[in-house]
């Protein structure tokens, strides 16, 4: 028998024999002891007993140990577990100018950048030209709209002048309906007095009685006056008359005068008794008439001087108001033609884009090639608004993740991270969680319904410039740390139910056991309860779960219309994954445990980055996490 195989999983036993040099010593001797041996009755009693002993362990051995050989085994582990999310996403800058067109409508291309150029400083200060647009047809309005200009300018300065006219104008003729008023107020007062005026003009003097009144003052208590001074005279001419007609006459009968000098004093008597009753009549027209009709007059005068003033005022508002709004017009027009002249000159001037900022000059919609209608190019139309560049700044970038809604609570602002990109996969760049979206993406909603993402972005430091926008990436977010806790690979544990369940590995074989489970990242799992730091669970234990499990149901499974929710993962990243093995058989085995095909990766409280194979595709992670209450197998 040249040696024998020991069934024990993390020892090679083979017994080897002797060498040969040792197996032709002394061959005579030991055939000559055999034979003499085989002739005695003890020999084949032991013989018996040692062939049933071999039969015995030829079995056990053929039984259990093939069985247990095929189990991969994991220790639970004390230590600190890093609860983190894992997700792909894309390298973009944190400040990117975009250039777009400012000129309205539609306008042609002339000449662009080439797409790639590196924008230096020197470019920047010399004012380099970025892009240049069509302005043929703005030049041609500018023409137009400058005579426009012109035009409105001339009448703006005519309606300028009629309005200053207007305002002189006014100025006099209120200035002459003012005079026109106090001097009818100085006649009235005149002929009335000043202090009866006031009475007369508020109702307070019925006009009958003004000649009676003792404020009665002016022109008129002075031919009031002249009146009855006439009357007081010709009464005293008419009593000298008769006196004088009286003695006449005596003188007359006594023939001391002739006839001619009696008629002559009779005639003088006549002319005083007119003259009085002229005197009399004269005041009573006065009084009845003249006085009255004056007064009217002056009080007529003046109230037309008022209505005449307030004419003034009324016609001068009027005409200011036309004067001022054929200026506003003129104003209007003006200012019009001028904005639009400087609005076309600014289109002209915004058709010439220069460098402000060093960069890397970037087509808009070149990440978008499906958009081939709508490619910038010299020759192609754009529209007012279109993105033309955009010129990300390098030196400070970020990446954007979109984290599934299942995980999304678990981001916050301020979380730190870890940031992988595809083509340094030797690279690992820190960063911090800066923005979580409030609402999920619509773009992924309106390819899928059913799955909600959200936008992150997670600040890169370090980049130093050597990351360009578009790269792919790996963020991992650390969203808690627990420390000092038990912990097994999720391959582990499964579920039935509410209840978690692994296999332990025993001196007898697998032993199933029911456990509490806490927290989960996307290769440890906590154990709240039911196993101690140290002993051995099995890793590939799903033909064991079937056979002393209960088959699920479908309403108990709840997980796995999550996962159906979750995004399908992509044919290239499925054959990576074919190859690269699935995620859940990644686990840290214990010191001294078999080291399978599949890689064990460190705990995370060691912190280091996880591997991907050399040349490999990176993959969008669809973990298979297990919250409380929730099936995996």
């Amino acid at each position: 028998m040249p040696g024998s195989i020991c069934y024990w999983p993390w020892k090679h036993c083979e017994l080897t024999t002797k060498d040969s040099g040792e197996k032709n010593m002394n061959t005579n001797s030991k055939a000559n002891r055999f034979s003499r041996l085989r002739r005695k009755p003890a020999f084949w009693i032991g013989a018996a007993v040692l062939a049933v002993v071999l039969v015995f362990l030829v079995f056990s051995l053929g039984k259990a140990g093939p069985a247990a050989s095929h189990f991969i085994t994991s220790p639970v582990i004390q230590g600190d577990l890093v609860i983190d999310v894992l997700e792909a996403g894309a390298v973009e800058s944190r400040d990117s100018l975009t250039i777009k067109s400012e000129v309205e409508g539609r306008t042609t291309i002339i000449s662009i950048v080439p797409e790639g150029t590196v924008l230096t400083e020197e470019d920047v200060k010399n004012q380099r030209v970025l892009v240049e647009l069509d302005s043929a047809d703005l030049r041609d309005r500018e023409t137009q709209e400058q005579i426009q200009v012109q035009s409105a300018e001339a009448s703006l300065a005519e309606a300028s002048a009629s309005y200053e006219i207007q305002v002189k104008q006014n100025e006099s003729n209120l200035k002459q309906g003012e005079l026109k008023l106090q001097f009818a107020w100085m006649d009235l007062e005149k002929y009335l007095g000043e202090k009866l005026v006031y009475r007369f003009l508020g109702g307070g003097v019925p006009l009958e009685q003004l000649l009676d009144e003792p404020d009665l003052g002016g022109k008129a208590l002075q031919e009031l006056r002249t009146r009855e001074n006439n009357i007081d005279a010709a009464k005293e001419r008419k009593l000298q008359a008769e006196d004088t007609l009286h003695w006449t006459q005596e003188l007359y009968e006594q023939d001391y005068v002739t006839r001619n000098e009696l008629q002559k004093d009779v005639l003088s008597a006549s002319s005083a008794m007119r003259q009085l009753e002229q005197a009399e009549t004269d005041l009573h027209l006065f009084r009845r008439y003249e006085f009255l009709k004056e007064v009217e007059k002056l009080r007529s005068d003046y109230e037309e001087a008022q209505r005449e003033l307030a004419r003034i005022k009324a016609k001068n508002q009027a005409e200011i108001a036309k004067a001022e709004a054929r200026l506003k017009s003129s104003e209007a027009t003006y200012n019009r033609r001028a904005e639009q002249l400087k609005k076309i000159q600014d289109q002209i001037a915004k058709c010439r884009t220069v460098a402000t900022q060093p960069g890397l000059v970037l087509y808009a919609g070149s990440d978008q090639p499906w958009r081939s209608q709508n490619r910038i190019e010299e020759g192609a139309q754009v529209f007012e608004r279109q993105e033309i560049i955009k010129i990300p700044n390098t030196t400070s970038m970020i990446a954007k993740a979109s984290i599934h809604e299942s995980f999304i609570t678990r981001v916050r602002e301020g979380q730190q991270a870890t940031i992988t990109i595809d083509a340094l996969p030797d690279q690992t760049f820190r960063g911090r969680v800066t923005k979580v979206a409030l609402l999920p993406e619509t773009q992924s909603r309106w390819l899928n319904p059913n799955l909600k993402v959200y936008a992150t972005e997670i600040s890169i430091e370090g980049a130093n410039g050597v990351l360009k926008p578009g790269m792919s990436a790996q963020v991992r977010i650390v969203t808690d740390l627990l420390k000092d806790i038990r912990m097994v690979p999720i391959q582990a544990v499964t579920r039935r139910g509410d209840k978690s369940y692994c296999f332990v590995m025993e001196s007898s074989g697998p032993q199933l056991r029911e456990i509490v489970i806490g927290e989960y990242n996307d290769r440890f799992m906590q154990v709240k309860d039911g196993l101690q730091a140290g002993q051995q669970v099995v890793l590939n234990a799903a033909a064991l779960f079937e056979k002393q499990l209960p088959p699920l149901k479908e309403e108990e499974t709840p997980f796995l219309q999550e996962l159906e929710e979750m995004e399908p993962l992509g044919e290239t990243q499925q054959e990576d994954r074919a190859v690269a093995g699935p995620p859940e058989r990644e686990a840290s085995q214990p010191d001294g445990a078999p080291q399978t095909d599949e890689a064990a990766r460190p705990a995370p409280s060691e912190g280091r980055p996880e591997q991907r194979p050399e040349g490999g595709r990176p993959e969008r992670r669809q973990r298979s996490r297990v919250p409380a209450g929730d099936e995996t197998s």
